[in-house]
């Protein structure tokens, strides 16, 4: 990491008040030969347009785990993509498993205890994954009440390697609790919509 990267890095984890004793920990990781992620998360945390949201501390304590930084990486990627979209009121992490809800990403646009949009980001490494990711969405983490869901997977195979049976299966998922699907595979995307959305 270049040291006026790694000085920039260091002051915003000043601003965002991390603990002087994990500060060295979360540089440490971040230039881990071990992470693929290290520079891009670098990137984020010195540029700190995301360090307004909600429990963005929370986040940044993963960081001290090289492991965590797949996710960290993608969570920052599409709430940096919601933000350019429009959305306010951004948050990070909601975790209500007794109303089936595990959010990485969240938006509240009234007052209510629960946001009114939400998502939830997996990277499954094949196609034939996808169900079992899904699945576990659509029971554990997307289950609750919220108006507008959104189940996100990061997919690192082409679009030629789903099936029809995985497509079915994305779409009863989606329509078990009324989410959209979003897939991205390394050469496109494919959206799924619940019926209830069209009908």
């Amino acid at each position: 990491m270049p040291t006026s990267l790694k000085e920039d890095v260091n002051e915003a984890l000043v601003r965002a008040k991390v603990s002087q004793e994990d500060r060295p920990r979360i540089l440490q990781q971040l230039q881990s030969k071990k992470s693929e992620y290290g520079a891009g998360i670098a990137d984020f945390i010195a540029r700190g347009n995301l360090s307004h949201m909600t429990d963005y501390n929370e986040l940044l304590s993963q960081v001290k785990n090289y492991r965590e930084h797949n996710a960290v990486y993608q969570t920052m990627i599409y709430a940096d993509e919601l933000q350019r979209q429009g959305f306010e009121n951004l948050g990070f992490e909601i975790k209500k498993p007794e109303l089936g809800l595990d959010l990485d990403i969240y938006s509240h646009s009234h007052s209510g205890e629960l946001p009114e949009y939400a998502w939830q980001l997996k990277t499954v490494q094949r196609t034939n994954k996808i169900t079992d990711a899904l699945t576990k969405i659509a029971q554990d983490q997307l289950a609750g009440p919220i108006p507008h869901k959104f189940a996100v997977l990061d997919i690192r195979q082409p679009k030629s390697a789903v099936t029809a049976h995985i497509l079915r299966a994305a779409q009863r998922n989606s329509d078990a609790i009324n989410a959209t699907v979003e897939m991205h595979f390394t050469d496109g995307s494919i959206t799924i919509t619940p019926h209830s959305a069209t009908s």
